[in-house]
């Protein structure tokens, strides 16, 4: 089972040296993983599902369907947008375009979390009179 250690102080540093050292004698072999900022929460996590789910509404309130094409259909189809599709034709676009490296939404820490809401609130906001904000009043 991995095991989690955050070093954000001198003192924690040296604690964590002093186990790495003590660890590899034991077993003679250590994999780590790393994150450079603080990482998301479950809460943020929540929050973020609840933001898509909202845009997903409020898109479809306001008429802005998704369009959806296929090999097999002939024609454009509109269908209602969810909180999944949201995620991945909206989120995910500018996610990538503010953070490239991050392959993931849970590679994001906090500050990069809220920045990617912020691009998308505000987006809709200016281009469709779509208001939705991500915090805490729509978490599940």
């Amino acid at each position: 089972m991995p095991l989690g250690f955050t070093v954000n102080s001198d003192d924690r540093l040296e604690h964590f040296k002093k186990m790495v050292e003590e660890l590899y004698q034991e077993k003679k072999y250590i994999r780590f993983h790393y994150f450079l900022t603080k990482p998301r929460t479950p809460l943020q996590n929540d929050a973020m599902w609840a933001f898509c789910g909202e845009i997903a509404d409020k898109c479809n309130d306001a008429g802005y369907w998704l369009k959806m094409t296929s090999p097999v259909l002939t024609k454009e189809v509109e269908i209602p947008w969810t909180k999944d599709n949201v995620k991945e034709r909206m989120w995910c676009p500018v996610q990538d375009s503010l953070y490239p490296k991050a392959k993931s939404s849970t590679n994001l820490g906090t500050v990069e979390l809220s920045k990617v809401a912020e691009v998308l609130s505000n987006y809709l906001w200016e281009h469709h009179k779509i208001w939705v904000q991500m915090g805490k009043d729509n978490v599940n």
